[in-house]
């Protein structure tokens, strides 16, 4: 079972449901900078995480990957992005996509300030 770990970002309470995001905060990646930022965390043996968050209105989205490279270029192995709306104080993974099996799947959008979840 996930804990939920409460945070306030930005003056907003905010519910960390997930255990990724629970483990980005808890490896001291401050969410409530509203600035593009940019992290690479590092452990022997593992290939290392690139985690980037930025701000789109009142949403913080947060990026996870593993890079790996083929032919030179840099591939996604897998990405996950997360979508933060401040507004309900709520976490949900948006988006997955991994290079390396031609794989991309959405399972969340924003629109008008509402976090909307696809159906499949």
């Amino acid at each position: 079972m996930i804990q939920t770990q409460k945070t306030n970002i930005d003056g907003h309470n905010v519910k960390f449901g997930s255990h990724m995001m629970t483990f980005l905060k808890n490896q001291g990646i401050d969410f409530s900078n509203r600035e593009h930022q940019h992290f690479r965390l590092t452990s022997k043996g593992w290939m290392d995480l690139v985690v980037e968050s930025w701000y789109e209105g009142e949403t913080l989205k947060v990026s996870v990957a593993h890079y790996g490279k083929q032919n030179g270029d840099a591939m996604r192995d897998p990405e996950i992005v997360y979508l933060m709306n401040m507004k309900i104080g709520r976490v949900i993974p948006s988006m997955y996509q991994n290079d390396y099996i031609g794989s991309y799947q959405e399972a969340a959008y924003e629109k008008d300030g509402l976090l909307i979840s696809k159906k499949h």
